[in-house]
Order: structure tokens, then C-alpha cells, then sequence
């Protein structure tokens, strides 16, 4: 699994956010998008405005 390996590119991203929102688990979904936020930081990336629509 991408995710778990650290190599998601942001359309497996956008689809791991779209599953948790239709499961409604909108609290998970708040963690993970902080943590992507601290991670893009760290790392110089973007990938939020490809997820975030």
C-alpha cells in the first residue's frame, strides 16, 4: 500500500479522503488533513489543493 510505504501520489490521497468522507468519519478525516498539512511542511510539498475540492 502506497500510503503506508510514504509514496501516495494525490489522486490515491483524494480517493483515501473521499472514502473517509462517505463513511462520515469526518473527526479522521480532520487528523489526517493536519497531519498531511505538518508532513508538506516538513517536506516542502503540495499536494492539499489537489485533495481539498
Amino acid at each position: 500500500n502506497s500510503l503506508v510505504e510514504r509514496t501516495a501520489n494525490p489522486k490515491q490521497l483524494t480517493d483515501f479522503f473521499m472514502g473517509i468522507r462517505l463513511i462520515g468519519a469526518t473527526q479522521l478525516e480532520e487528523e489526517f488533513l493536519l497531519a498531511l498539512k505538518k508532513y508538506e511542511r516538513l517536506y516542502g510539498l503540495s499536494l492539499l489543493p489537489s485533495i481539498i475540492e
